[in-house]
C-alpha cells in the first residue's frame, strides 16, 4: 500500500468516474420508477425524511406533518431528524423554482419534484463513490480501486437504495461517511479552518441523519493511532488547535441547531427521543448478533454474500496489523451490535440489511486489500468468476424484489424459492 496522503488534486479519471455513477443511477432510477407514482416513491419513511421540505417552503406548518405520531397537545412529531431533508434541500428548491416557472403543480410531490429526489440520490451516490475512489488511489493503483468501487456497488443493496429507495436516508449517510473518510487524513494533517469546518458539519450530519452513526466519529480520533504515544500526540494536536475545535463544536451546533428548534416547537423540548413515543428501543442484553448477519429476514450477509470477501480482507489486514483495519474492524463491530440490540434488528421492508448501507464506505479499503492479495497470489481469475456470480444474483434478485421480504409470512422457503428463480435464468420471475 502506497502511503500518499489522501488530500489530492481531483484528477480527471476521478470526475469522469463520478459522472458515470450519476448518469447510471438516474437513468436506472427513471426505469425502477416507470409510472413516477409518488404514493410508491415518497411512502413511510421516505416520507418520514423528505416531509419536512414541503412543510418548510410550501406549507409552511411543521406542526402538522403527514408521517408523524400525534401527540396529546395535537402536533404531529416525526420519527425522523431533518438531515436528509438538509441534503435533498438544494434539489428540492430547483424543483420547486422550475415547476413554478414551467407550470407545473408545485405541492412537493409533482413529478419534477420526483426527478428532483433521483437527481438528489444519484449526485451523493457518485460523490461518495469518488470520495471512496479517491481514497483508495491513495493506496492502491487505480485499476484495483476501481474494481473495489464498483463491485461495492454492484454487488451489495448500496445500488438498490440509490436506485430504488431514492428517499431513504442511507445513500446520503453514505456519502457523508465517503467524505469524512476521505477528509479525516487531511484534517489532521493540516487542521485548518477550512478543514476544521468541513470535517464539523460532516460531523454533524452524520448524527443528524442516525445519531447511532456517530460512531464513525472514532475514526476521526484514532485515525492512524497505533499506539499509546500516538494517542498522547492526537490530543496534544487538538490541544494545539483548541481554537479550532471550539469553532468546530459551535458550527456543529448551529448544524443541529434546526432540529433542536422543531423539537421545541412541536413538543415543548429542546431534546427528544422521538421513537420513545412509540415505545422502540434496544435491547443492549439480548443482541440479535446472528440473525443480523445470516437470518433470511433481510440477514446482511445473506444478501450481499460479496461482502464476505471484504470482511476477510479487513481480518487478514488487522492480522497484518494494516493501519486502520483494527479501527474499521471496532467501528463495524460496534454498528453490528447497535443494530443487533434494536428491537427491530431486521429493519423491516428492507432488501437486505439496509442499516449497513453507509458502513459499506469503510469497506472499500478492505475489499481493495483483499483484491490486492489475492492478485499477488494469482488467484483472481477464481475470484472474478465468482464475484460475477453473486452481482448477477444480487442485481436479479434487487429486480424481482418485492417488499416485504420479512416479517412471519417470509419463511426460508420463501426466500429460497426466490433464490431458485433468481439462479435459474429460465425460470419465469
Amino acid at each position: 500500500m502506497a502511503s500518499n496522503s489522501p488530500f489530492l488534486s481531483f484528477g480527471k479519471s476521478s470526475r469522469w468516474l463520478a459522472l458515470v455513477f450519476f448518469v447510471f443511477n438516474y437513468i436506472l432510477a427513471l426505469f425502477k420508477h416507470p409510472g413516477m407514482n409518488p404514493l410508491k416513491i415518497l411512502q413511510q419513511d421516505s416520507l418520514g425524511y423528505y416531509q419536512f421540505l414541503p412543510a418548510v417552503f410550501i406549507d409552511g406548518n411543521i406542526r402538522h406533518l403527514p408521517w408523524a405520531t400525534v401527540l396529546e397537545n395535537g402536533n404531529h412529531l416525526s420519527l425522523f431528524h431533518i438531515g436528509v431533508a438538509i441534503l435533498q434541500a438544494p434539489f428540492f428548491l430547483l424543483a420547486h423554482l422550475s415547476s413554478v416557472v414551467f407550470g407545473f403543480e408545485a405541492d412537493g410531490y409533482s413529478v419534477l419534484y420526483l426527478h428532483a429526489l433521483f437527481l438528489a440520490a444519484s449526485f451523493y451516490l457518485a460523490i461518495g463513490l469518488y470520495f471512496s475512489f479517491k481514497h483508495l488511489k491513495a493506496y492502491f493503483n487505480a485499476r484495483t480501486a476501481l474494481m473495489a468501487v464498483i463491485l461495492i456497488y454492484l454487488g451489495s443493496n448500496l445500488m438498490f437504495y440509490s436506485a430504488k429507495e431514492v428517499g431513504m436516508s442511507h445513500i446520503y449517510s453514505f456519502f457523508l461517511f465517503a467524505s469524512f473518510i476521505y477528509c479525516t487524513p487531511g484534517f489532521l494533517a493540516k487542521p485548518s479552518w477550512k478543514n476544521s469546518s468541513i470535517i464539523s458539519l460532516l460531523s454533524a450530519l452524520i448524527v443528524l441523519i442516525k445519531p447511532n452513526n456517530g460512531i464513525l466519529l472514532l475514526y476521526l480520533l484514532f485515525y492512524d493511532v497505533k499506539s499509546l504515544e500516538d494517542l498522547r500526540i492526537r490530543f496534544r494536536l487538538f490541544q494545539l488547535n483548541f481554537s479550532k475545535i471550539i469553532w468546530m463544536i459551535v458550527l456543529a451546533g448551529m448544524a443541529v441547531f434546526p432540529q433542536l428548534l422543531y423539537w421545541k416547537t412541536v413538543t415543548g423540548d429542546w431534546i427528544v427521543y422521538s421513537y420513545g413515543f412509540k415505545n422502540e428501543g434496544f435491547n443492549w442484553l439480548a443482541p440479535e448478533l446472528w440473525n443480523v448477519l445470516f437470518s433470511h429476514q433481510n440477514g446482511w450477509l445473506l444478501y450481499s454474500p460479496l461482502l464476505v470477501f471484504a470482511l476477510i480482507g479487513l481480518f487478514w489486514g488487522a492480522v497484518k496489523r494494516v493501519s486502520n483495519f483494527a479501527l474499521t474492524g471496532l467501528i463495524l463491530l460496534l454498528a453490528w451490535y447497535i443494530f443487533a440490540s434494536w428491537w427491530n434488528w431486521w429493519f423491516g421492508a428492507a432488501f437486505g440489511h439496509r442499516a449497513f448501507v453507509e458502513y459499506l464506505a469503510l469497506l472499500m479499503v478492505p475489499l481493495a486489500f483483499f483484491l490486492e492479495r489475492i492478485q499477488e497470489k494469482h488467484l483472481s481469475k477464481w475470484f472474478y468468476f465468482i464475484s460475477s456470480i453473486l452481482v448477477f444474483v444480487n442485481i436479479r434478485m434487487m429486480s424481482v424484489y418485492h417488499p416485504p421480504w420479512d416479517g412471519p409470512d417470509w419463511t426460508w422457503s420463501s426466500f429460497l424459492e426466490v433464490l431458485q428463480k433468481v439462479v435459474y435464468i429460465g425460470t419465469p420471475l
